[in-house]
């Protein structure tokens, strides 16, 4: 019976040694990053157009990131910004992702688990410079789904298909002491491309109102063109009546040789309101927006965009239109 004891003892030693040798090798690091800056200006048209119009510019964002591959099992994520615009910086504005990525199988296959905060997997458009076909984000983006979550998120990937549940604070809060909001996302991948389904809900903690969002994007490369394609719909309960919110984006970008790409967008959302409200002033209301960019490679990591968009907020009674041309230069490395 002591011989069994020792025996398993000794079996049980054996496997941590051998597990914690395998953990031991020196962590992989690697450190990348950009600098964004821009000038823009607005100029608006219409009856009920603003008398001035203002020239913005200067530096957009600095970002410093860290992956760290601890392990095939484990990876850890942090990624620091700094934005000017923003004034005072609060934990928000300087930590954008900070995470801890852990997956059952080396192989990354299978089960996964992701703690802490990181860009929301909603919608066709990603967060940074870097990874933008054009200078603006689409109304959706803005007002109708959430940049970052921060909270716990389980998933399963299984060759072309991914999903993940998560419990997290409300949209784009970092500390939200009792507001706990469910969300999912369903991914398939294609040959060249892919599809995803995700939604939000919450707050789980309050009972008499809430908030639902559903959102579908599609992307898919031609060889000629990248296409992408999104729709979103909410919801807002506890009022007397119910409110809808719905929008959708479509976008083309289109490479031109190896140095110059050029990208047409539009995007439209009537969001909680019946048409009454300014979007651009406090996230409800209908509008509609355009965009055309062109994007230029000057050298390795560095290129240009040049970005002429028109905003048409559709306020009933209000004649409006605003015009944007912005220009970027953005150095990655």
């Amino acid at each position: 019976m002591h011989a069994r004891i020792l025996t398993s003892t000794a079996l049980l030693s054996a496997a941590c040694l051998i597990s914690t040798a395998a953990w031991a090798d020196p962590p992989q690091v690697e450190v990348s990053g950009f600098v964004d800056g821009s000038v823009t200006q607005t100029f608006y048209a219409g009856d009920d157009a603003p008398d001035e119009s203002v020239v913005g510019w200067g530096v957009d964002q600095v970002e410093l990131d860290f992956d760290v591959t601890v392990h095939p099992q484990l990876n850890l994520r942090l990624d620091l910004n700094w934005m000017p615009q923003a004034g005072v910086a609060g934990f928000d504005d300087i930590v954008e992702q900070s995470y801890i990525e852990y997956f059952a199988s080396p192989s990354q296959e299978g089960f996964f688990l992701i703690f802490g905060k990181r860009n929301a997997p909603v919608g066709a458009e990603a967060l940074d410079a870097p990874d933008m076909y054009q200078y603006s984000h689409n109304l959706l983006f803005d007002f109708a789904s959430p940049s970052n979550l921060t909270g716990l998120f389980l998933g399963y990937q299984s060759g072309d298909i991914t999903g993940q549940i998560w419990v997290a604070n409300g949209w784009d809060m970092p500390v939200d002491a009792g507001n706990v909001h469910l969300g999912g996302r369903f991914d398939y991948a294609l040959s060249n491309g892919g599809i995803g389904v995700a939604t939000t809900f919450g707050s789980l903690t309050d009972t008499d109102s809430g908030e639902w969002m559903a959102d579908v994007d599609f992307n898919y490369d031609l060889g000629s063109a990248l296409l992408f394609a999104e729709l979103n719909i909410g919801m807002l309960t506890g009022d007397v009546d119910d409110s809808l919110s719905f929008g959708f984006m479509a976008k083309a970008h289109v490479p031109v040789g190896d140095c110059v790409g050029l990208t047409a967008r539009v995007s439209y959302l009537s969001r909680y309101t019946d048409g009454t409200e300014n979007l651009y002033a406090d996230g409800e209301g209908n509008a509609l927006e355009f965009a055309l960019a062109g994007l230029f490679t000057i050298t390795d990591n560095f290129g240009a965009l040049f970005e002429l968009r028109v905003d048409k907020p559709l306020i009933e009674d209000v004649s409006i239109m605003g015009i944007t041309p912005s220009f970027e230069l953005t150095g990655t490395f």
